[in-house]
């Protein structure tokens, strides 16, 4: 038996919602993460022991994330020293000075690298590295 006809575009309009709902989600959602492209890194400024890290959709709210964990961590004061945009940021860290550099580059390797350069220590050795995504 067929509908009648009043419940047939009823039944047109079901399936067209039906439709959009499977293309929006095949499309799939957003990430989380899609607006945090900016990553910083913060060390303990007193032992360089204690590191925290952020991802924001800004600089300054990644530098405040990294070092609101750092404190939170180390129980001291904290600093953010690398950070980068659409990239990493590396800490080096020399144990015979208690010294440490930030640097920051398109990946890991680069953002490693370039801290170990700023740091100039041949016992230098890499603390942490993060990614804005």
């Amino acid at each position: 038996m067929t509908a009648p006809a009043a419940t047939r575009p009823a039944a047109r309009w079901v399936g067209a919602l039906i439709v959009i709902a499977a293309a929006a989600a095949a499309a799939g959602a957003p990430s989380a993460w899609a607006d945090d492209d900016f990553v910083a890194v913060a060390v303990s400024a007193v032992t360089g022991r204690a590191a925290g890290w952020g991802v924001a959709s800004s600089q300054d709210g990644a530098n405040q994330i990294a070092i609101a964990q750092c404190t939170a961590e180390a129980g001291d004061v904290c600093e953010a020293i690398a950070g980068a945009h659409n990239g990493c940021a590396a800490v080096a860290f020399d144990p015979a000075s208690g010294r440490f550099r930030g640097g920051s580059g398109p990946d890991t390797a680069a953002a490693n690298a370039d801290a170990l350069a700023k740091l100039a220590a041949p016992r230098g050795r890499i603390k942490t590295s993060h990614c804005s995504s």
